[in-house]
């Protein structure tokens, strides 16, 4: 490494080394420093962070005082260990001694297809209502609570959001200020919420000052709605259920409805009670994987919960189909396969011709289903998978492009 790079680099294996960066340049330069810096869409950061790229891959890099970037480097791979939506954690700049800085630069990837909640709120196209915010934070919280990790630090400035068949998906991005620990109390969930809606609720009225909130958005109910929104939630994975010695099915059932709300189940745990004809049961409940880990494992897609559950379901009908076309049963891998290479490459294929190779393919897919039923229900039949990806590409995507003919990042088209 040449000696006037003032950092030593810590980067994880499957890293670009970096080298052609200019280290001995102070961050707030590199716009004109490198040709490597992007201009992406980011949200507004007290920190000074640019964005760099090697070929399709984008890193964020910010610099932070030294024991912060430290701190916030191990909370992001301690989130990454535990399969939790946040940004991935890819390296660190850490200063040498004598170099004339204490402040280090924290390494992370972009993640694709995201938004900063700013950007949510300036779609012209978007429908973006209160709930879909306050699930997308509350399903989120929950999440990091479950694996006993407390942010302390929960804004709509700290997170991102991927449109998500429809939804939001909140990913963590600001980790500074965040702990994992042993065990979390109700006291620390409850200083949570109180941060989280306090924070939420100033965000949003400096949004309606500027005249940008206004699509049925209201920071008044903010607190009590957030606060009621996950105290449901939480009750409902941490719940402790009494059953007979024979109640099994009630465990299955239990564990089948925690699955369709998209939650893994790591373990069963059953206790006996001082009542002798009866059993505690709990759940433990890992992360919100299920249908991920089902769509991957059956497919290889990666893909958001609810366009994982949409793209699940839709290969569901495709085997029915399929086993009505041809008289039998089909092994549910076998129909996965031939659902990748008859529906989804081709609505993908024509997805990329007609908006982009950079087109989120997945989201638009769960889109083509969508605008399909539409269609299908306008015509009195089934059009039909391509007809309506034709469609779909001439009708929404087209009109989504601005006048440079670059897409205007509706829902799908980001």
């Amino acid at each position: 490494m040449p000696a006037a790079i003032p950092f030593q680099l810590r980067l994880s294996p499957d890293m670009p080394q970096m080298l052609d960066l200019p280290w001995d340049v102070p961050l707030e330069s590199w716009r004109q420093s490198t040709p490597r810096y992007v201009e992406v869409q980011a949200g507004v950061s007290r920190h000074t962070v640019v964005f760099i790229s090697y070929e399709e891959s984008v890193f964020a890099l910010k610099k932070l005082p030294l024991p912060a970037a430290e701190k916030e480097y191990r909370n992001l791979k301690w989130l990454e260990s535990h399969n939790l939506p946040a940004v991935r954690p890819a390296g660190l700049a850490l200063p040498l001694a004598g170099a004339g800085t204490d402040e280090a630069i924290l390494i992370s990837r972009y993640l694709e297809f995201s938004l900063p909640f700013r950007n949510l709120f300036r779609q012209a196209e978007a429908v973006l209502s209160q709930d879909a915010l306050l699930d997308s934070l509350v399903s989120l919280l929950v999440q990091l609570h479950l694996q006993k990790f407390y942010w302390g630090d929960c804004s709509l400035s700290n997170v991102l959001f991927r449109r998500d068949a429809g939804r939001l998906q909140s990913h963590l991005v600001d980790a500074e200020t965040a702990e994992a620990h042993d065990t979390i109390s109700e006291a620390m969930r409850r200083h949570e919420l109180e941060i989280a809606s306090e924070n939420l609720a100033g965000e949003l009225l400096d949004l309606q000052a500027q005249g940008t909130a206004d699509r049925g958005i209201r920071p008044e109910l903010f607190v009590g709605d957030l606060q009621d929104r996950y105290e449901r939630l939480w009750a409902e994975l941490d719940e402790a259920v009494y059953i007979q010695p024979g109640g099994g099915f009630r465990i299955e059932s239990r564990i089948r409805r925690l699955n369709d709300m998209g939650f893994s189940i790591g373990e069963v745990i059953l206790r006996p009670t001082e009542q002798g004809d009866r059993l505690q049961f709990k759940l433990a409940v890992t992360d919100r994987q299920y249908h991920r880990n089902l769509l991957f494992s059956l497919v290889g897609l990666t893909a958001g919960d609810e366009q994982a559950r949409t793209l699940l379901n839709d290969l569901a009908q495709y085997r029915a189909m399929l086993a009505a076309r041809l008289n039998r049963s089909l092994p549910q891998s076998v129909a996965a396969y031939r659902w990748l290479d008859e529906c989804f490459q081709p609505v993908r294929k024509i997805l990329a011709q007609g908006a982009g190779t950079d087109f989120d393919a997945i989201e638009g897919y769960c889109e083509v289903l969508v605008h399909k039923w539409f269609l299908s229900e306008k015509a009195g039949q089934d059009v039909g998978l391509i007809a309506a990806a034709d469609s779909y590409i001439a009708n929404v995507v087209r009109k989504r492009r601005g006048p440079a003919g670059r897409m205007d990042p509706g829902p799908g088209g980001r």
